[in-house]
């Protein structure tokens, strides 16, 4: 009797210890798929608000798992979206359900994709990789230790309906038509390796750049297939011009078009950034002399929290055809500038409150981008405006309605997001001035 009792309690043991294995094992989550769909045929039901935003509560954003928490925070998806989406895009969510139910079916293939990653680099820190939803916000990203999917967009193909998305919404109509669905386990080892990258949080376009086409690169050569990203495809026939215009535009904190935009620009291309950090990799790949694993690793391992590290391993590289530093310097002369201001003097100690507008002129015609900051003395002397009055024709002036208060000084700081037309970023200005 004793001896069956001992192996009970064994029996029970290891199954317990296997149980406990699987589950530290376990490292792609697919739960929020379903839990949204629960959701989803309960709201369809009815039109009644509060019970469509008690269904979405109790079936999906209450069962959250730390991925699909991890969405809702990053994309700031809430929940007055989930259920205007819902209730926007019926066709859609027909089309585009069989497709998103597929997750449980790409485990296998990610854990091969990452069992070739870890070969490659056997310093891989673990991650985990879950399913979502994300109100059409992102088809993949990652966060810290953590890789999330849209599925609603990372599961698109061109046979789902798309028509419900007028102008390109979401840019959903031409992202379907890259077929990212084919691509979840090539897009899986890209986010993958973002979780082992330093972080760029601050960087410049220069290191942003870097930072994605490092991921896209080392895919490739992971993967053993080419990127089916257009702008790669794009930048490959496109290179000359391309990097033309990025020397311009390097220095710029604004990402603009060259990154996770659809922003119209010159080459009618979005993510040309990818293409940038791409291409450097690739250059400094096929240099490299040794292992080419340790290649792998140094492009894994560069310091994307500092942009002057970024730059010094750019510059080793020998990616341009003269430093950073000089072309910094070459940049600096063409940059635009404030002219003036009207409808008063900068700096002007005896301004009148009553005046309701603000205009200010460039040294070139400017690209319609536009960004201002709180000036030194903070919020409490900010230069308030209230409307938007619009460009010259020239593109030269912009005007802005104001609310001045009396007896006060006011700042506000024209930003170097500013940019001319040939791309050129602003010199900064500082707009200060003292009310009568």
């Amino acid at each position: 009797m004793r001896n069956m009792y001992f192996k009970i309690l064994l029996l029970l043991f290891i199954t317990l210890y296997a149980c406990k294995k699987k589950e530290n094992e376990e490292f792609v989550y697919t739960q929020d798929v379903d839990n949204y769909w629960n959701a989803y045929d309960k709201i369809i039901t009815t039109k009644d608000s509060i019970l469509q935003r008690k269904y979405l509560e109790e079936e999906f954003i209450n069962k959250a798992s730390l991925g699909q928490q991890t969405m809702f925070k990053v994309r700031n998806c809430t929940p007055e979206e989930y259920l205007y989406n819902i209730n926007k895009y019926p066709k859609f969510w027909e089309s585009i359900r069989k497709n998103t139910l597929k997750s449980k079916g790409f485990t296998s293939k990610i854990e091969s994709g990452l069992h070739k990653l870890k070969s490659f680099y056997p310093e891989l820190k673990p991650a985990k990789v879950y399913f979502t939803i994300g109100a059409f916000k992102t088809g993949g990203t990652a966060i810290d230790s953590t890789v999330v999917f849209g599925t609603e967009k990372q599961f698109l193909d061109p046979t789902i309906n798309t028509s419900e998305f007028v102008d390109n919404a979401f840019g959903m109509n031409s992202f379907s038509k890259t077929n990212p669905i084919k691509n979840v386990g090539f897009t899986a080892i890209h986010e993958f390796i973002h979780t082992q990258q330093e972080n760029f949080i601050g960087g410049n376009l220069l290191t942003a750049c870097l930072f994605e086409g490092v991921a896209e690169f080392v895919t490739e050569k992971i993967s053993g297939k080419e990127s089916n990203e257009p702008c790669i495809k794009y930048g490959k026939k496109n290179s000359e011009i391309i990097m033309n215009q990025f020397k311009i535009e390097m220095f710029n904190d604004a990402y603009s078009y060259w990154l996770w935009s659809a922003m119209p620009n010159k080459f009618n291309q979005r993510d040309l950034g990818y293409y940038i950090g791409y291409a450097i990799a690739d250059k400094f790949y096929k240099g490299f002399k040794g292992d080419k694993k340790l290649a792998i690793k140094k492009l894994i391992e560069v310091d994307y929290s500092s942009n002057e590290k970024v730059i010094k391993f750019v510059n080793s590289v020998g990616f341009f055809e003269k430093s950073i530093e000089e072309i910094r310097k070459e940049n600096e002369i063409h940059r635009p500038y404030v002219v003036s201001i009207k409808e008063f003097k900068n700096k002007e100690t005896n301004v009148d409150s009553e005046i309701k507008t603000l205009t200010v002129e460039f040294s070139e015609p400017m690209n319609h981008f536009s960004n201002f900051k709180l000036g030194p003395l903070g919020a409490e002397n900010l230069i308030r405006f209230t409307g938007f009055n619009g460009w010259s024709d020239d593109n030269k002036k912009i005007s802005y309605k104001v609310k001045l208060k009396p007896s006060l000084r006011q700042q506000i700081l024209i930003t170097d997001v500013f940019q001319s037309k040939k791309g050129y970023p602003l010199k900064p200005f500082l707009i200060d001035i003292t009310t009568k």
